[in-house]
């Protein structure tokens, strides 16, 4: 009797763990920044949408999967604190690829662009999200 109820506790400990990590289905709805060419000449650009799927470990932390191109399937982690208006903000470890999260909505920016190395382009979009 007392191992019946001892694995239900863990049982619902367990669930409830679960039950706290949520998962979020994201989709762009427009990317939008500035594109180095060869030469070094920057233009405003249009960018494709991405796709990500955002794991909620807690209050404080995220792990972040692009679902498509270059980087996808690779996770992420980034720390995340509340801020003002309810707004949820989050950096990965450099603090050059942020989001913002609000109810069902985001705007992400990605800062690793040519001026300071790395990828070639600067962007900045904004989504809607979905839960799984």
């Amino acid at each position: 009797m007392k191992t019946s109820f001892g694995a239900i506790m863990l049982c619902l400990a367990a669930s409830q763990a679960l039950a706290d990590e949520k998962v979020l289905y994201c989709t762009d709805t427009t990317a939008l920044g500035i594109k180095w060419d060869d030469t070094g000449n920057a233009s405003p650009a249009r960018f494709l949408s991405n796709r990500y799927s955002i794991k909620i470990i807690s209050s404080s932390e995220r792990v972040i999967t692009e679902m498509a191109g270059g980087s996808a399937d690779v996770p992420e982690r980034f720390e995340c604190k509340q801020s003002h208006h309810q707004v949820i903000s989050c950096s990965d470890e450099s603090g050059l690829e942020a989001w913002a999260f609000s109810d069902n909505k985001y705007t992400r920016a990605f800062l690793y662009g040519a001026p300071v190395g790395g990828d070639p382009n600067i962007v900045v979009a904004y989504g809607v999200c979905t839960a799984f």
